[in-house]
Parts: structure tokens; sequence; C-alpha cells
């Protein structure tokens, strides 16, 4: 079974997510903030992390940027989400900070579904 850990401060879009993740291929793990986000990547080891971007205390983009910068979890594929749907967001996340996908919310349920099983089967 996969793994995935949803970081996200709207608890709605973490449970939307993990309601709809086939319960018998995927575990999911949510935390609502950068900081515990961290802490369960390097407490649960997952296979893919689904992060928001625009959060309190320690942004999306700064959560990225760490898990992409350390050696233990470089490798971990990252989805961003982000209400935000400007290219420029896009570039830099992906780019700059190698996240492997880039979702807009609101997001196509169906849509994210395929890249999860894209990433990691």
């Amino acid at each position: 079974m996969k793994k995935i850990i949803v970081i996200d401060d709207e608890l709605e879009v973490a449970e939307i997510i993990k309601a709809n993740l086939p319960a018998d291929k995927y575990e999911c793990i949510t935390a609502l903030d950068g900081d515990e986000g961290l802490e369960k990547v390097e407490s649960e080891k997952p296979d893919l992390v689904i992060l928001d971007l625009l959060m309190p205390k320690k942004s999306g983009y700064e959560v990225c940027s760490e898990l992409k910068t350390n050696s233990k979890t470089a490798k971990i594929p990252v989805i961003l989400l982000t209400k935000k749907k400007e290219h420029r967001d896009k570039y830099i996340g992906t780019v700059f900070l190698k996240a492997d996908e880039y979702i807009a919310k609101p997001f196509d349920v169906p849509g994210l579904l395929k890249k999860i099983e894209k990433l990691i089967g």
C-alpha cells in the first residue's frame, strides 16, 4: 500500500482528497500546516506529498524547498495545490522548487487521481 501525506491548512480539502483515494491502494495521512507536514514526512516516509502552497506558519514553497533539498526526502514526488492559477506560480513550483506536478484549486478529483497514479502507481 502506498502512503500519501496531504499538507493543507484547509481540512476540507485534505478530507476530500482522502475520501476519494482508493482505501485498498493508498493510505492517506493529513497535516494542517507546514511544520506538522514536515514532521509527518520524516516519521511516515511517504511515497507522495500533496502540498498546498499558501499556508500560515510555513508556506508550501518553504516546505517543498526543504523536501527537495534534503537528501532523505528529495526523491519523494510532490504535487503542489494552490488557489492561484497564474503561470508564474506553476513555473516557480515546478522549475525552482522541483515539484513534480501542479494543480489549481478547485481541482478535478479524477484529474488528481490520474496524476497520483502517474507518479506512484
